[in-house]
Protein backbone atom coordinates (compact mmCIF):
# COMPACT_ATOMS: atom_id res chain seq x y z
CA UNK A 1 0.00 0.00 0.00
CA UNK A 2 1.64 3.18 -1.23
CA UNK A 3 -0.35 6.35 -0.55
CA UNK A 4 1.20 8.42 -3.32
CA UNK A 5 -1.01 8.13 -6.41
CA UNK A 6 -0.04 10.44 -9.27
CA UNK A 7 1.94 12.83 -7.07
CA UNK A 8 5.35 14.14 -8.11
CA UNK A 9 8.39 14.98 -6.01
CA UNK A 10 9.88 18.29 -7.03
CA UNK A 11 12.54 20.59 -5.58
CA UNK A 12 9.91 22.50 -3.58
CA UNK A 13 8.28 19.33 -2.24
CA UNK A 14 5.50 17.00 -3.28
CA UNK A 15 2.79 18.11 -5.72
CA UNK A 16 -0.39 16.03 -5.83
CA UNK A 17 -2.76 15.57 -8.75
CA UNK A 18 -5.76 16.77 -6.73
CA UNK A 19 -4.05 19.52 -4.76
CA UNK A 20 -2.48 20.13 -1.35
CA UNK A 21 -5.17 18.37 0.70
CA UNK A 22 -4.53 15.13 -1.22
CA UNK A 23 -0.85 15.43 -0.27
CA UNK A 24 -1.79 15.95 3.38
CA UNK A 25 -4.07 12.91 3.38
CA UNK A 26 -1.41 10.81 1.61
CA UNK A 27 1.02 11.73 4.39
CA UNK A 28 -1.52 10.91 7.10
CA UNK A 29 -2.19 7.54 5.46
CA UNK A 30 1.56 6.84 5.25
CA UNK A 31 1.87 7.65 8.95
CA UNK A 32 -1.11 5.41 9.75
CA UNK A 33 0.42 2.52 7.80
CA UNK A 34 3.64 2.93 9.80
CA UNK A 35 1.96 3.25 13.20
CA UNK A 36 -0.80 0.67 12.64
CA UNK A 37 1.38 -2.24 11.50
CA UNK A 38 -1.48 -4.77 11.24
CA UNK A 39 -2.87 -4.52 7.67
CA UNK A 40 -6.44 -4.85 8.96
CA UNK A 41 -5.93 -1.82 11.19
CA UNK A 42 -4.25 0.38 8.62
CA UNK A 43 -6.67 -0.61 5.86
CA UNK A 44 -9.58 0.27 8.19
CA UNK A 45 -7.89 3.66 8.63
CA UNK A 46 -7.36 4.13 4.88
CA UNK A 47 -10.98 3.19 4.08
CA UNK A 48 -12.19 5.62 6.75
CA UNK A 49 -9.92 8.38 5.41
CA UNK A 50 -10.86 7.84 1.76
CA UNK A 51 -14.55 7.86 2.64
CA UNK A 52 -14.39 11.04 4.71
CA UNK A 53 -14.68 14.69 3.80
CA UNK A 54 -13.02 15.74 7.07
CA UNK A 55 -9.92 17.90 7.03
CA UNK A 56 -6.54 16.40 7.95
CA UNK A 57 -6.63 17.02 11.71
CA UNK A 58 -10.23 15.83 12.04
CA UNK A 59 -9.45 12.82 9.88
CA UNK A 60 -6.88 11.54 12.36
CA UNK A 61 -9.34 11.95 15.24
CA UNK A 62 -12.11 10.25 13.26
CA UNK A 63 -10.15 7.33 11.81
CA UNK A 64 -7.26 6.51 14.16
CA UNK A 65 -7.40 4.06 17.03
CA UNK A 66 -6.90 5.65 20.42
CA UNK A 67 -3.59 3.85 20.85
CA UNK A 68 -2.14 5.16 17.54
CA UNK A 69 -3.68 8.65 17.37
CA UNK A 70 -0.80 10.48 19.05
CA UNK A 71 1.87 8.68 16.99
CA UNK A 72 0.04 9.46 13.73
CA UNK A 73 -0.38 13.13 14.75
CA UNK A 74 3.33 13.41 15.60
CA UNK A 75 4.37 11.68 12.38
CA UNK A 76 2.11 13.98 10.33
CA UNK A 77 3.15 17.11 12.26
CA UNK A 78 0.47 19.25 10.60
CA UNK A 79 1.97 18.40 7.22
CA UNK A 80 5.51 19.26 8.27
CA UNK A 81 6.50 16.18 10.29
CA UNK A 82 9.97 14.86 9.47
CA UNK A 83 8.80 11.26 9.78
CA UNK A 84 5.79 11.91 7.53
CA UNK A 85 7.95 13.64 4.92
CA UNK A 86 10.37 10.71 4.95
CA UNK A 87 7.52 8.21 4.55
CA UNK A 88 6.10 10.13 1.58
CA UNK A 89 9.55 10.28 -0.03
CA UNK A 90 9.85 6.51 0.43
CA UNK A 91 6.35 5.95 -1.03
CA UNK A 92 7.25 8.20 -3.97
CA UNK A 93 10.44 6.27 -4.69
CA UNK A 94 8.60 2.93 -4.50
CA UNK A 95 5.79 4.25 -6.72
CA UNK A 96 8.28 5.49 -9.33
CA UNK A 97 9.75 1.98 -9.64
CA UNK A 98 6.32 0.66 -10.65
CA UNK A 99 6.16 2.84 -13.77
CA UNK A 100 2.43 3.15 -13.16
CA UNK A 101 0.20 4.74 -15.77
CA UNK A 102 -2.92 5.44 -13.66
CA UNK A 103 -4.42 4.87 -10.24
CA UNK A 104 -5.28 2.62 -8.67
CA UNK A 105 -2.34 0.57 -9.91
CA UNK A 106 -2.11 -2.84 -8.29
CA UNK A 107 0.89 -5.14 -8.31
CA UNK A 108 0.34 -8.69 -7.11
CA UNK A 109 3.34 -10.95 -6.56
CA UNK A 110 5.57 -8.30 -8.14
CA UNK A 111 3.56 -7.94 -11.36
CA UNK A 112 0.95 -5.46 -12.48
CA UNK A 113 -2.53 -6.98 -12.20
CA UNK A 114 -5.51 -5.42 -13.94
CA UNK A 115 -7.60 -8.29 -12.54
CA UNK A 116 -6.70 -7.14 -9.02
CA UNK A 117 -7.77 -3.61 -9.89
CA UNK A 118 -11.21 -4.96 -10.74
CA UNK A 119 -11.62 -7.54 -7.96
CA UNK A 120 -8.78 -7.53 -5.42
CA UNK A 121 -10.16 -10.29 -3.22
CA UNK A 122 -10.62 -12.69 -6.15
CA UNK A 123 -7.17 -11.91 -7.55
CA UNK A 124 -5.53 -12.55 -4.18
CA UNK A 125 -7.44 -15.80 -3.75
CA UNK A 126 -6.51 -16.91 -7.28
CA UNK A 127 -2.84 -16.11 -6.63
CA UNK A 128 -2.74 -17.86 -3.24
CA UNK A 129 -0.51 -20.93 -3.33
CA UNK A 130 -0.82 -22.15 0.26
CA UNK A 131 -1.88 -25.66 1.23
CA UNK A 132 -5.54 -24.83 1.73
CA UNK A 133 -7.33 -21.73 0.50
CA UNK A 134 -9.26 -19.90 3.20
CA UNK A 135 -13.04 -19.96 2.75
Amino acid sequence: MLPFGNAHIEAKGVTCQHGPQECEINMIEACAIKHLPDPKDYMDFVFCAEGSSAGPEQLITKCATASAKSDIETCYGKGKGAEGKALIAKAGAATAKLNHEYTPWVDLDGKHSQAAEQNLEKAICDAYTGAAKPA
